[in-house]
């Protein structure tokens, strides 16, 4: 529901007949074709620039959003539903019934005087609806349901039996709950309690709410509640038919998860497991030096972070037979404790074993022989990195990480092109070997070299490499270019 009192459907049908009226339909209908093939000739433009795969995703992504709009569209205009259950983008189901004209009709009356108070009040804009929902929730949480009333759709409840709802206007809150069935056939109540902040109107009038399934809620004033911003909040009780639970609690209690893994409304999250550490005492020494000794001695450990705690300043001890930046590291690891009540310092030991083998086998586990035959003849081919990368997962074979595929190809490089970087030796034997005048007179070789006293610490070479039909060009010519680096 718009701001204006009427909806979006009845004000298009109005601004129809007015054009009707004036004789200027039929040039609005050629607009609108114009216009319409012009937008399409600009997407149908600006998709041939994308590449495939992002062409491919926005047409997908363009006719889901088209065929849901015509859905909409005859949903409004028939004043009927869609099909009596779906499914929405994240997997809840929602239920749909079918709405009359009639019900329409005594629904709107009801919600236009408090449409155009709360218009009034906050200033909001024709973009703002209200908020009158109805919530339903199934026992199994894997279809949650929702119902729907004409252009208002309900929201779902999740762990908890309050819960908050922020709608599109800055000035209104939504806080539902449910209630208690009033009877024993299956009718439940849902509470509504509206937050509007004013400090002209003291209250609402009293109205009945009608609902689709002809059930009728008086709507209740709490004189008793004030919001700190001399707000006015009014309970509206909406009864609506549907299928609830069966049990005496409407909503679970909410109980935080335990596992790695939590359930909220349907979807599924992975939390990262956590490292719980049981320590034992192992040794108390009277001074720092010792215990740092201790430490030392055992050339295994390797200082991570520090902590303060009731008993005094802890320092955390890693493995060192694993990364300090690898994202799994070993169980063990002592903690060094500096006493608060004394000047003691104590030891205390990990009850957990080491398991960095097991870990260094599974994340540095070295590219075999298959995937590596397969990786060069993909580098031959002219395959890029992530190309690689994707015809390996493709083929079913064992994917490197990127800093392994990285490092594999650098080999391959090395091998295929020569070294990227050479020593001073390995240049002194290079020069040796390239200084004679070969036969061929397109081969380079080495004309002249210079290098200074290897015995100082900053050595200066340069060498020049030419060949002998260069040299035959260069006879006779008052200008030569010459490459240096």
């Amino acid at each position: 529901m718009y701001g204006f009192g009427l909806l979006k459907f009845e004000r298009k049908k109005k601004y129809i007949d007015k054009l009707k009226a004036e004789g200027k339909f039929e040039n609005f209908k050629k607009k609108k074709v114009a216009d319409e093939l012009r937008r399409k000739a600009k997407i149908r433009a600006g998709l041939e620039l994308l590449p495939k795969a992002a062409r491919n995703k926005t047409i997908r992504s363009n006719l889901a959003y088209n065929s849901r709009k015509v859905a909409e569209h005859r949903q409004h205009k028939k004043l009927v539903s869609l099909p009596e259950t779906t499914h929405n983008g994240n997997g809840s189901s929602i239920i749909e019934f079918r709405v009359n004209s009639q019900t329409v009709e005594q629904f709107l009356q009801i919600m236009k005087p408090l449409t155009t108070s709360t218009r009034q009040v906050t200033r909001s804009s024709a973009k703002e609806k209200f908020a009158g929902k109805g919530l339903t929730e199934k026992k199994s949480k894997k279809a949650q349901s929702m119902l729907r009333i004409h252009k208002t759709k309900a929201r779902e409840v999740i762990d908890s039996t309050m819960s908050l709802v922020k709608m599109s206007s800055k000035n209104m809150k939504d806080v539902m709950k449910m209630q208690q069935p009033s009877n024993s056939d299956g009718i439940r109540s849902i509470s509504v309690i509206l937050d509007h902040r004013s400090s002209n109107d003291s209250a609402f009038e009293e109205a009945d709410i009608v609902h689709p399934s002809n059930q009728i809620g008086r709507s209740v004033l709490l004189p008793d509640y004030q919001s700190p911003n001399n707000s006015v909040s009014q309970n509206l009780n909406f009864t609506v038919e549907g299928n609830f639970i069966e049990s005496e609690e409407i909503l679970p209690e909410y109980e935080p998860a335990n596992n790695s893994v939590a359930e909220v409304s349907g979807r599924v999250t992975k939390r990262k497991k956590r490292n719980d550490r049981k320590w034992r005492k192992d040794i108390t020494c009277q001074t720092e030096e010792e215990v740092l000794s201790i430490i030392r001695s055992e050339d295994i450990w390797s200082k991570l972070t520090k902590s303060s705690s009731n008993k005094g300043e802890r320092v955390f001890y890693l493995c060192n037979k694993i990364k300090s930046k690898a994202k799994v590291q070993c169980d063990s690891g002592p903690c060094v404790l500096y006493n608060n009540d004394s000047a003691s310092v104590t030891i205390l030991r990990s009850a957990n074993n080491h398991n960095h083998d097991d870990l260094i086998e599974k994340l540095f586990r070295p590219i075999n022989e298959e995937t590596g035959i397969t990786i060069k003849n993909l580098l031959t081919e002219g395959y890029h990195r992530k190309e690689i990368l994707n015809e390996l997962f493709n083929r079913k074979l064992d994917v490197p990480s990127k800093t392994q595929l990285n490092n594999f190809i650098a080999r391959v490089n090395d091998e295929k092109y020569g070294k990227s970087r050479i020593k001073l030796s390995e240049l002194f034997k290079f020069l040796e070997g390239n200084s004679r005048v070969p036969e061929e007179s397109n081969k380079p070789f080495v004309l002249d070299s210079t290098i200074s006293d290897p015995d100082k610490t900053d050595i200066l070479f340069g060498f020049f490499v030419s060949s002998k039909k260069l040299l035959e060009n260069a006879i006779g010519k008052k200008l030569i270019a010459v490459d240096s680096t």
